[in-house]
Parts: C-alpha cells; sequence; structure tokens
C-alpha cells in the first residue's frame, strides 16, 4: 500500500478531538468538537468507511469503467447508490473520470452520516488532502504554497464545505498537468472539489488553467493554482488575497 506522510495533520487546532481510521489504501483523520466519546465515534468511522468502500467494490465489479475511464461516464441503473450518482454527476461537470473524486467521496458519506447520527460544533474529515469540513462557526485554514514554503490563512463561512488539492509533484493520484498545487474550494461538495482539483491540477501552464477557470468558475468559490513561479487565484473565499 501506498504511504505518504501526512505532516499537516500536526497543524490540527489542538481544542479539537482528532483520531485516524484505516481500511486498506484509506486514511481518514477526523477531528471534531462535540460531546460524543471518542472510541465510540471512531468505531462508528470504522463502520462507515467499510460500507463506502464496499459500495466502491460492488460498483467496480459490475462497471469496471467506473475506475479506469479518464472521461465521465453514464450508468443507467435505477438502484445504483446515491454516493455513486454523486461522484458521475461532480465527473461530469469536471470532465475527468468518476475515480477522481473517490477521496472527496469517501470523506462525504462518513462526513453526512456523522451529522445525521450525531450534534458537533465542528467536524472536520481529511483523507489525503481531500476534505469534508463542517462547523457551526468561521473555519480558518492554511494552504501551504510549496514554491514559495508559506501557509497562506484563508477563512470559510459557518457551514459545509468540501476542500481539495491535487498536485503533478507529489501524491500517489494519476495527474497529467504540471502543477506544484491545485486547491479548489466548494461549498457542501467535497466531492465536485475533489474532481475538479484534478482537472485543474492536469494543467500544464496557466494559461491553461486560466481558460479551465473561465468555463468552470460557477462550480467553486476558491481557486488556487501554482505552477512554479506563476499564480492563478479566483473565487470569493481569495478575494482578499486577490486585492
Amino acid at each position: 500500500m501506498y504511504y505518504e506522510s501526512r505532516y499537516y495533520r500536526h497543524f490540527i487546532d489542538k481544542s479539537l478531538t482528532s483520531f485516524e481510521v484505516t481500511q486498506g489504501e484509506s486514511n481518514l483523520f477526523v477531528s471534531y468538537k462535540g460531546s460524543v466519546d471518542k472510541n465510540f465515534l471512531k468505531k462508528k468511522v470504522d463502520i462507515y468507511l467499510f460500507e463506502i468502500r464496499h459500495i466502491l467494490r460492488e460498483t467496480i465489479k459490475k462497471y469496471p469503467e467506473f475506475f479506469t475511464s479518464l472521461e465521465p461516464i453514464e450508468i443507467n441503473e435505477i438502484l445504483l447508490p446515491d454516493i455513486i450518482k454523486k461522484m458521475l454527476e461532480s465527473a461530469k461537470l469536471s470532465d475527468v473520470g468518476p475515480w477522481a473524486g473517490v477521496a472527496g467521496a469517501v470523506s462525504f458519506y462518513i462526513g453526512e452520516k456523522l451529522l445525521k447520527s450525531f450534534s458537533f460544533q465542528a467536524l472536520y474529515i481529511e483523507n489525503g488532502g481531500d476534505c469534508f469540513l463542517f462547523s457551526e462557526k468561521e473555519i480558518k485554514l492554511g494552504i501551504f504554497i510549496p514554491t514559495i514554503n508559506k501557509v497562506i490563512p484563508i477563512k470559510l463561512p459557518p457551514g459545509k464545505w468540501g476542500v481539495s488539492s491535487s498536485s503533478s509533484k507529489k501524491g500517489h493520484s494519476l495527474s497529467f498537468g504540471n502543477t506544484d498545487l491545485a486547491t479548489v474550494i466548494v461549498k457542501d461538495n467535497p466531492i465536485l472539489s475533489d474532481t475538479l482539483a484534478t482537472y485543474f491540477g492536469n494543467s500544464k501552464t496557466i494559461n491553461e488553467a486560466q481558460k479551465k477557470a473561465e468555463k468552470k468558475k460557477n462550480l467553486y468559490q476558491g481557486l488556487l493554482v501554482n505552477i512554479k513561479d506563476k499564480f492563478l487565484i479566483d473565487g470569493d473565499i481569495f478575494k482578499k488575497l486577490i486585492k
């Protein structure tokens, strides 16, 4: 199994309760603020992770192209699980294969299950750089830019968010681009933020990323693409940075 050190997990807010859950290729980092017992919650996450991995495996068995296709596909099945439908929809919007949204889908599936079962003031699920975020208060994040070795602070309004990052230089995900970093922020939808991060991560130049942004700017609330010494910054979340 491929494993890369998640050094950024050490910078999580220490007032939150945090733990990891691992199954196969999936390694989740969960942080939350609430009255739920940590060990009990960890067992629930383990169960939900097993569920979504089973759903994904069964889908691949029936439709191998769901895993292998690098372009959007259609699956005409009435009883298709809702999470699979969301992956297909996000892939179509992002012009990538559905598997590009798998990390965001895992985070989203588990996050939604937990929010329906328990009460949280904050709940963060990180899965290899793809995040499901929920908070009743403003969310403070830092985006690390490797080419300048700096962390860019941003703030997200209360609510649910998907924040995903892709890189052609790091990680094990397939990429055809030349990006040092592509980070996408989407309200309520970490699956779409994941597929869009792949879409922008496949950019070879900033000009190419800019053309892509013109086509997709209605889909995201924040976009940051870094290729060597050039940057593309777009969306309401990054307005202060643009100024």
